[in-house]
């Protein structure tokens, strides 16, 4: 008889690979994917690139490329087994839980008993927690709102923080981050993934199709940073820009909802800023103002320059975001992204549709200073929004003042400056002054 006690089991957190393994596994919708995989967790497996959750392959792969990465970490110890176990277990292939279970038997020996106490801790406390994650989304009102206005100062947006000095291995790593956002965001979708130089773009289409998008992408980037001081090929905080268009309106919907927001009505894209870099998701044109812009576009066109002009507006909102820390105003992110989109895209209707109506209120006696103080989430903000478009006036008038006066200005509030002292630095007027000179001037001027 053994007096001695059998220590409980020290599960690791993730089996690790010296070096990742490129192995094809085939997933629940029919797709494949060849990594390469340097490891999994109760989550699923991840490579230097890309990850994909145990529930998207199907169970008869996920126990073969589990010892496959088992046996390539350099030791088939029975903890290792352990969490492929609970893993299995939680994602719902018991049958191919079992069959690990008996792969592993000669490994455990007399501790096959504390290995299942182990897998079942595992498995119970991952569902206990899922199940915490669910009622807290289930319990949360979502809220109206464009996560990229929430300035950070106030509790806001978390605006990825630019590190100076990255190498390029460090680079790679904030990419390969951002990519795994793009990949679980996505997932059933079935949508091509294409990284560009600073753009991860999500797409349905061909390859060069999906790929055209993310260099159009980065040439926007390039001369939005540029007009605001930045240099235009240096690479953007974090892991950069991702874009997103599911091609359906729903979908994008869903897409943020799951991280509480609800998508405003009248939007035609949402930036949220993450700390991995910036997640940008598109909806479908409306179909009442891609009818007005086809009546003013050559015949076939009216969609194809509203998809470009979302990419400039999301663009033109990452290079203020990147230039202005999260602290400049809502008016001047929105108003530099429609001056931004109206300059690169030149055949847009935005000022045609947009400036007299703003000019007018101004005329009959709106004072533009109440755009200071609209929320978020508010209407105004939307595509067609009296907001959007009084902002894109005051930003117009403020480009054409010189060069150096938005980069200037910007640059400033990014520093900590007050607004008021960074106006007066650069236009030689406080906010509330710089407004009341623009009201006095679009009443004779348009």
């Amino acid at each position: 008889m053994s007096w001695s006690v059998v220590p409980p089991l020290e599960v690791p957190d993730r089996v690790e690979v010296p070096s990742p393994v490129k192995v094809a596994i085939t997933r629940t919708d029919g797709g494949r994917a060849v990594g390469p995989w340097s490891g999994f967790d109760l989550q699923g497996i991840s490579g230097p690139d890309s990850s994909v959750r145990w529930e998207d392959i199907t169970p008869p792969d996920r126990l073969r490329l589990g010892r496959l990465l088992i046996r390539a970490s350099g030791s088939e110890a029975v903890e290792a087994w352990a969490l492929l176990i609970a893993a299995l277990e939680l994602s719902d292939a018991p049958d191919m839980a079992d069959r690990a279970r008996d792969r592993c038997r000669s490994l455990a020996r007399d501790r096959e008993d504390v290995r299942d106490e182990a897998v079942r801790r595992i498995v119970e406390e991952a569902r206990r927690k899922r199940e915490r994650a669910a009622a807290a989304v289930s319990a949360a009102t979502l809220r109206v709102t464009r996560p990229h206005l929430e300035p950070v100062r106030s509790g806001g947006s978390a605006v990825p923080a630019p590190r100076p000095g990255r190498i390029p291995a460090e680079i790679e790593q904030d990419r390969a981050a951002l990519r795994r956002i793009v990949d679980t965001e996505i997932g059933g979708l079935g949508l091509e993934i294409v990284p560009t130089a600073h753009t991860i773009t999500a797409a349905a289409g061909t390859l060069e199709e999906v790929a055209a998008i993310g260099v159009r992408s980065d040439r926007m980037l390039a001369i939005t940073r540029q007009r605001l001081g930045l240099a235009p090929d240096a690479p953007l905080p974090a892991g950069g820009l991702a874009i997103v268009d599911p091609g359906d309106s729903d979908d994008a919907r869903v897409l943020m909802a799951r991280h509480l927001v609800d998508w405003p009505e009248d939007e035609p894209s949402m930036l949220l800023p993450r700390p991995e870099g910036w997640l940008a998701v598109l909806a479908e044109p409306a179909p009442e103002p891609l009818r007005r812009w086809a009546a003013t576009l050559p015949d076939g066109r009216a969609e194809m320059v509203w998809r470009e002009v979302e990419q400039a507006r999301i663009a033109a909102r990452v290079a203020m975001l990147d230039a202005g820390g999260g602290r400049v105003p809502a008016w001047m992110v929105e108003g530099f992204a429609e001056a931004a989109a109206q300059a690169i895209v030149e055949v847009a209707p935005l000022e045609r549709f947009g400036r007299g109506p703003a000019v007018a209120a101004i005329r009959s006696g709106r004072h533009p200073g109440w755009i200071a103080t609209v929320p978020p989430g508010d209407r105004r903000w939307s595509a067609e929004g009296e907001a959007r478009r009084t902002a894109h006036l005051l930003m117009s008038r403020l480009l054409e003042s010189s060069d150096a006066t938005v980069p200037g200005i910007v640059r400033d509030l990014s520093a900590g400056v007050e607004i008021d002292d960074a106006f007066r630095r650069w236009t030689g007027r406080s906010v509330s002054g710089w407004f009341d000179d623009a009201a006095d001037w679009y009443l004779t001027n348009d």
